[in-house]
């Protein structure tokens, strides 16, 4: 059901993001244009989404570039990455508790391997099992929520990811028809490169 879900929401981020391929938003909320200037990052720019900024980055510069002209988008965006404190935040006091308990029950099993009468040892060791078992039993409701959590976060990441990908696919395409450089000069070097052949073949002959 989960991966149904995922699989309907890339698709809505894909519809959206089709729908106005050839357009970026404007400073007015909801208010669209053609994207026509090619995006100040590829042409180097300073700004405050340089290429330098992203760690060499391309896409994740583009990316900020969007955002920065899109005020509708900047809420949410400030909110998924605000995501990663807030998973922290949220686990964090249950993972320090089950440390400590794992911590336990580590010490304790070796300290039971190390008793050499076998059946005082194996009645310890029984003892550990048990009491590791209720604790499994206790903390069940919380495991399943981290994992859920967790395939709900890597849900998100992806989907960031998506949305990424689609909303600057416009921006690099801009660029390769704005900026697709003349072919003046490759032209006329591979006519001096031609031109260089000839002459050297026509001295080869002279001998």
């Amino acid at each position: 059901m989960k991966n149904i879900l995922v699989g309907v929401l890339i698709v809505g981020v894909l519809v959206l993001v089709a729908c106005n391929t050839d357009k970026k938003p404007s400073s007015k909320i909801g208010e669209t244009v053609a994207i026509e200037e090619t995006p100040d990052v590829l042409e180097g720019k300073n700004s405050s989404y340089s290429l330098t900024k992203s760690r060499g980055d391309l896409l994740e510069s583009l990316y900020k570039e969007y955002v920065e002209n899109t005020p509708e988008i900047q809420e949410l965006d400030k909110q998924i990455n605000s995501l990663y404190e807030k998973k922290f935040d949220a686990e964090k006091d249950f993972h320090n508790y089950n440390n400590k308990n794992e911590q336990y029950y580590n010490v304790a099993k070796a300290r039971a391997g190390q008793i050499s009468d076998s059946l005082l040892a194996d009645k310890v060791k029984n003892m550990i099992a048990k009491s590791i078992s209720q604790y499994h039993n206790r903390i069940k409701e919380d495991t399943t929520l981290i994992n859920q959590i967790e395939k709900q976060y890597n849900n998100i990441d992806d989907l960031y990811n998506v949305f990424k990908v689609v909303v600057t696919i416009p921006m690099i395409e801009v660029y390769q028809k704005n900026e697709h450089p003349s072919k003046k000069l490759l032209e006329n070097f591979s006519d001096e490169l031609s031109e260089t052949q000839r002459s050297l073949e026509k001295e080869i002959e002279k001998h």
